[in-house]
């Protein structure tokens, strides 16, 4: 699919549904931030966690420096891996990341 980074959702902080496999298998309400666009009906994403969380203490975990601006209420990192969600899968949009934490992305 084209990835496209010029959409206006790139840098965005959204609630979206994510599904996951493992042990056990389900979907769950998460921040996540716009990497990209890809296609005309997915969006590609990083997810972000809370500190504490096992996937926070992950060494490429960037921490979200201004979790306000995020639109996020407590310290939060975001995750090294990418997934490609539908666009549909948005809840509600939350906030911006900051240039500089982008820049680490």
């Amino acid at each position: 699919p084209d990835i496209n980074r010029e959409d206006p959702l790139v840098g965005r902080v959204i609630i979206a549904t994510i599904r996951f496999n493992g042990r056990i298998e389900g979907q769950k309400d998460r921040p996540c931030v716009v990497i990209a666009a890809s296609g005309r009906h997915h969006l590609v994403v990083r997810t972000c966690y809370s500190e504490g969380g096992v996937r926070a203490k992950d060494f490429r975990a960037i921490p979200i420096s201004d979790p306000r601006a995020a639109g996020l209420n407590r310290q939060s990192f975001v995750s090294h891996e990418e997934r490609r969600i539908p666009r549909s899968s948005i809840k509600r949009h939350l906030g911006w990341l900051s240039i500089t934490e982008w820049n680490l992305l």
